[in-house]
C-alpha cells in the first residue's frame, strides 16, 4: 500500500469512480477519496476517460481490486 499508480477512469457513480490501472486490475476511488472539500457529484471531479494518478490505500487480492485515493497525490 502507498504505491502510486496511473490509470484511466472507466465509470463514475454516486459513491465514487472506478479506474483501470492494468489490463486486469481495477480500483475504486471512493467519493471521500476523490478530493478535499465538498462537491455535488463525483463527475464534478472526474469523468470517464480521464487519466489519473492515485495512491493505493487498500488491496483485495482475491478480487484483484484496489482501493485508491486521489487526495494528496499531485
Amino acid at each position: 500500500m502507498g504505491q502510486i499508480v496511473h490509470g484511466v477512469i472507466t465509470n463514475v457513480v454516486q459513491f465514487g469512480a472506478f479506474a483501470k490501472v492494468e489490463d486486469d486490475l481495477e480500483g475504486l476511488i471512493h467519493v471521500s477519496e476523490l478530493a478535499e472539500g465538498s462537491f455535488l457529484h463525483p463527475r464534478n471531479i472526474v469523468r470517464e476517460g480521464d487519466q489519473v494518478t492515485a495512491r493505493v490505500i487498500g488491496v483485495d487480492g482475491g478480487a484483484r481490486r484496489l482501493a485508491l485515493s486521489l487526495r494528496g497525490v499531485s
